[in-house]
């Protein structure tokens, strides 16, 4: 495997030269964007090993650097003090209660994502932008990556907006989109799966849709693909997916959390509405050429073998 490097030629300019693996290990310096949130934490233990710069407005800890994304001087100042390689943004918007608030959503999910890329593109660095398959309407699965968009809610939009605006800043970019993903989490409301444990062992009546397909990933696989990504592009790109094997409702990832944790499931209603705002199945055609393999990516099912007891604990600890 080889990997990209940018380094700085006469007139302040810099230039792209490939390294070996082996170089690269010592030599590669990683700017993450969003490395406080749940894939950021999985992914910059992937890169353990190298130098990593990692980044939040929120949630920042010891080893972070702060920033707001949304001021294009601040990321423009930083990206040319720290002269990353490789630039990760992983920023993102996802929870349905901001949805309302599309100025904000905007400037979160859009914004960042384009002051991102083009310092990334001035300073030489290449540019890594997570995406999601909200972009597509979930009319005729599965979407290859060429696919039209056709966005149904204003997180999708912003999220496509988001595509053309990287894409336009930095034609060198490289987007991976993905479906919901699902891990080890520190708060339960940190991804879709965790986020059902409450309702699923409070054991009162509660409506679960049963009418929109998932595919639920496991974020370590993600991570494992975004590290390779990260230390080369070749035969890559503009735009890759992943996604974990299973279709699953919402009912389905509640049933199987109550079954596994026997608390039953008398409790749990089927609701089988349409959504207007929702897509129904963004199943994401992850073959053809220049494609990541994802034949290895965990089944739902061990997965949720894998994080559920994490899951649980943290249920318990917040009932004491």
């Amino acid at each position: 495997m080889t990997a990209a490097r940018a380094e700085c030629v006469p007139g302040g300019r810099r230039s792209v030269r490939i390294f070996t693996a082996e170089e690269a290990e010592s030599e590669m310096i990683f700017l993450v964007a969003g490395a406080s949130g749940f894939l950021g934490r999985a992914l910059t233990r992937r890169l353990e090993g190298h130098e990593i710069v990692r980044t939040a407005r929120s949630r920042l800890r010891a080893d972070h650097t702060g920033l707001d994304a949304r001021d294009p001087a601040a990321v423009q100042r930083l990206i040319h003090r720290v002269a990353p390689d490789v630039v990760v943004n992983l920023i993102a918007e996802r929870r349905p209660e901001f949805w309302d608030n599309k100025s904000e959503l905007s400037r979160t999910n859009t914004a960042t994502a384009t002051h991102l890329a083009a310092a990334a593109h001035s300073a030489g660095a290449r540019f890594i932008h997570v995406s999601t398959d909200y972009v597509f309407d979930g009319e005729t699965p599965p979407y290859a990556r060429s696919a039209p968009h056709g966005p149904l809610n204003s997180y999708g939009r912003t999220k496509s907006a988001a595509e053309a605006a990287v894409l336009a800043a930095n034609r060198d970019s490289l987007i991976v989109r993905m479906p919901v993903l699902y891990g080890p989490v520190e708060r339960l409301d940190e991804c879709n799966l965790s986020d059902l444990v409450p309702p699923v062992m409070r054991g009162r009546p509660v409506a679960v849709d049963d009418w929109a397909v998932r595919r639920p990933t496991f974020v370590g696989d993600v991570a494992r693909s975004l590290a390779e990504l990260a230390l080369s592009d070749e035969g890559y790109g503009p735009v890759v997916h992943v996604s974990g094997p299973d279709p699953v409702t919402k009912y389905d990832m509640a049933v199987a959390i109550a079954t596994a944790a026997g608390v039953g499931t008398v409790h749990l209603i089927r609701k089988s509405e349409p959504s207007p705002s929702r897509p129904r199945d963004t199943t994401l055609d992850c073959g053809g050429p220049g494609s990541l393999d994802v034949s290895e990516y965990v089944g739902f099912a061990d997965g949720l073998r894998a994080v559920l007891p994490g899951y649980l604990t943290l249920w318990q600890e917040a009932q004491a």
